[in-house]
């Protein structure tokens, strides 16, 4: 889902592979210094990412970047 407000955006993909606070460290660590991005957000229940910024990277690249961070991987279609 994305969301534009004062030339701010909002994504919000469903998330698999977070399990616990650890990968959630882990998850925010691999995207916070991203280009353009500038708040990263794990769901309280695990189930949901969420950036916000002025010029957020696509499913496919946040993918990338986890890839080697662990087993986590955005679904851009559920």
């Amino acid at each position: 889902m994305k969301n534009k407000s004062n030339n701010m955006e909002t994504l919000e993909y469903p998330i698999e592979g977070v399990s616990c606070q650890h990968c959630v460290n882990k998850v925010v660590s691999a995207l916070q210094d991203l280009e353009g991005v500038q708040e990263v957000n794990v769901s309280e229940d695990l189930t949901t990412l969420k950036l916000k910024g002025d010029k957020l990277p696509s499913s496919g690249f946040i993918n990338e970047v986890l890839e080697d961070y662990g087993a986590y991987r955005v679904n851009p279609n559920l």
